[in-house]
């Protein structure tokens, strides 16, 4: 799973977790959450805000 991350309206990256498939949860919410929380995360880093909100957990 990946998840973009932004630059304004650009993809600058990616965020990408690779493991294998039976290695991963049936319910793919928790990684799928914390793929896209990093995302943005980096996206709020990229665009220059010094001091994003903490990731949950």
């Amino acid at each position: 799973m990946a998840a973009p991350v932004l630059w304004g309206g650009t993809v600058y990256g990616a965020v990408c977790v690779l493991k294998p498939s039976s290695l991963m949860p049936e319910d793919l919410a928790v990684p799928i959450g914390a793929t896209l929380a990093a995302a943005e995360r980096l996206s709020v880093l990229a665009a220059g805000h010094m001091f994003p909100t903490p990731l949950a957990g």
